[in-house]
């Protein structure tokens, strides 16, 4: 368990990093039970800034863990806030 906990608190993510092809990493905000929140520009949305919650790598293989991150993956994606 140390060693996961270590790994959640280092997260892996250089700024101006690409992920996934087309997010670009501008900042670390935080983290969570499940992975880690960065703000990142979106490619496909010209630029504009959003938050991008990646799972962390311990949890990747758990099927459990992985239907709760698309739960709240589709959760928040209905939010709608000006």
């Amino acid at each position: 368990m140390e060693q996961v906990t270590r790994q959640i608190s280092r997260h892996p993510f250089k700024i101006g990093q690409r992920i996934a092809g087309r997010y670009v990493v501008r900042s670390f905000l935080g983290s969570g039970s499940m992975g880690w929140v960065l703000k990142v520009s979106d490619d496909d949305l010209n630029g504009e800034p959003v938050a991008l919650k990646v799972l962390y790598p311990h949890l990747s293989g758990d099927s459990t863990s992985v239907a709760r991150f698309h739960a709240e993956v589709v959760t928040a994606r209905r939010l709608s806030h000006p």
